[in-house]
């Protein structure tokens, strides 16, 4: 009789298990990719340098608007978005507005 309830229970437990995989991964370099959602917002102090690249720029009331595949670089990070303003600030800072950006960064390199 004791064999017998066993039984259920050993296919209960092989019916819900779940698969294993084993995978190996290897890559000239590793990337963390980070999304910000909602009035994201960076601010680069005056002796900061970056770049911006993107399909239109635009400038209204003070502030410029870059649009279409939109990429900013520094010190080794990329951002990502579609669209991304640029207001100067009176204390010489460079506030970068936009409504979703990725950020990605080159964690290591591999050699």
């Amino acid at each position: 009789m004791r064999n017998l309830l066993a039984l259920p229970v050993v296919s209960a437990a092989l019916f819900f298990t779940v698969p294993v995989y084993s995978m190996e991964v290897s890559a000239d370099a590793i990337r963390t990719i980070q999304e910000y959602n909602g009035n994201a917002r960076i601010v680069f102090k005056l002796a900061e340098k970056f770049q911006i690249t993107s399909e239109k720029t635009t400038k209204i009331n003070g502030m410029t608007v870059f649009s279409g595949n939109v990429v900013v670089t520094f010190k080794g990070t990329t951002l990502k978005t579609d669209s991304i303003t640029v207001k100067k600030q009176a204390d010489g800072t460079s506030l970068l507005e936009a409504k979703k950006i990725s950020l990605e960064r080159a964690d290591s390199f591999i050699e």
